[in-house]
């Protein structure tokens, strides 16, 4: 009610330990669910009816050990964004690193739910968190928004570049 009231979005962790607390959180109409690890088939349908969007942690997720969302599940009913999770997680904030390790993760699980192409991985983290906060950005387009990162395609982990989207999904570093 005070994010309601302040005119903020509201954002809520569910499913990330297990699906226990996935319809409660639900109920409450959140703008944003966060984690969404053990989302069930009831909960894709109700994401999907209610268009919430959902931000995924995988690199969290590995740190805490509770497993790694259904990100094309996911992707499927709502969309889905890419989110660090916080310090509290013992993340280090750098989308980059998190970018990266989505996309590993979904090279090991070829075959997973949970496997996603960098070009994908990419939109999460640009266009897919802009759409789940609401804000018109994470393109580049005439008239819209700007907020961009510049990456030096000269450092010498970034060079040569054969495939622009591997070498930012894979290679970038947030420093």
């Amino acid at each position: 009610q005070a994010a309601r009231e302040a005119e903020k979005p509201f954002a809520i962790h569910a499913g990330e330990v297990d699906a226990a607390d996935i319809n409660p959180a639900l109920d409450l109409d959140p703008d944003l669910l966060v984690h969404m690890v053990h989302a069930e088939e009831d909960h894709l349908e109700r994401l999907a009816d209610r268009a919430i969007p959902v931000a995924v942690c995988p690199r969290s997720n590995l740190v805490t050990g509770v497993g790694l969302p259904p990100i094309a599940e996911l992707a499927e009913q709502t969309t889905v964004a890419l989110g660090t999770d916080g310090a509290a997680s013992n993340n280090d904030l750098d989308m980059f690193g998190e970018m990266r390790d989505a996309a590993m993760v979904g090279k090991l699980a070829a075959a997973d739910a949970s496997a996603v192409p960098a070009e994908a991985v990419l939109r999460m983290a640009t266009q897919g968190g802009a759409r789940a906060l609401g804000v018109d950005a994470g393109r580049v387009e005439a008239g819209a928004a700007a907020d961009l990162a510049v990456v030096d395609l000269a450092k010498p982990h970034l060079t040569p570049v054969h495939d622009l989207v591997s070498h930012l999904v894979y290679a970038a570093r947030g420093s």
